[in-house]
């Protein structure tokens, strides 16, 4: 964004985040001034004047970044990846989005007997279900079904990784709908037979809870942003 052009609807859809109720349109050709776009895109604008009826060009609009529980292209902001992070680029505001609510309540890892490449590092769920799918095939397991849903008109979740669900469960409250006694996937695997999980009621920090992968557990997608 290093060019001065006016700002169309087009551009703002496809470099920032609508304001929560706004469907982002397509328009090419019509710029907007300073009060349409602050009223329908979370952004900030330098120099902004008063009364913010100008023009602004497109190097002088920057995304705001959300914070953590705010409503965000598709879902809830559970982390914001910080300093030292997989995923984390300086000056950036990049993070983890999870779905609104759990979207599996009694679902399989996958099958037993299956040896999978996968990580626990954050923002690895996508090479993580990519692998898990490879070995698995088509089928009712949770990398497969979140990996192949659409929700709020995105189509990039996932499970997410062990130290993503790590996030999930700390942010938890902020975040919402989780249920407090059940025990949630990861895409991370913890030996042939087992996947990672967390029981969210007895969970301690530091440790790493494998269960047989053929257990029916909650599964909430998550997607990067």
């Amino acid at each position: 964004m290093t060019t001065n052009n006016i700002v169309t609807e087009l551009f703002l859809a496809t470099n920032f985040a609508a304001k929560s109720g706004i469907t982002p349109g397509s328009d090419n050709i019509i710029g907007m001034d300073c009060n349409q776009i602050t009223a329908r895109y979370n952004v900030s604008i330098s120099g902004i004047s008063a009364t913010g009826v100008r023009l602004p060009g497109k190097n002088q609009i920057a995304g705001i970044c959300p914070a953590i529980g705010d409503s965000y292209n598709g879902g809830i902001v559970a982390y914001i990846f910080q300093s030292g992070d997989n995923g984390y680029v300086s000056g950036e505001c990049h993070g983890i989005i999870a779905a609104p609510t759990d979207t599996y309540i009694s679902v399989p890892w996958g099958a037993e007997g299956l040896a999978v490449s996968t990580s626990f590092d954050l923002k690895t769920a996508e090479a993580n279900s990519a692998n898990i799918i490879s070995l698995n095939g088509d089928g009712y397991y949770a990398a497969k079904l979140l990996y192949d849903l659409t929700l709020n008109g995105f189509s990039d979740w996932l499970l997410p990784s062990y130290n993503d669900l790590v996030k999930l469960y700390l942010n938890r409250s902020a975040i919402g709908y989780f249920t407090n006694t059940a025990t949630y996937w990861s895409s991370s695997e913890y030996g042939q037979n087992h996947g990672a999980g967390i029981k969210f009621d007895a969970y301690v920090a530091g440790s790493i809870y494998g269960f047989p992968k053929t257990f029916l557990c909650r599964a909430r997608a998550i997607r990067y942003f």
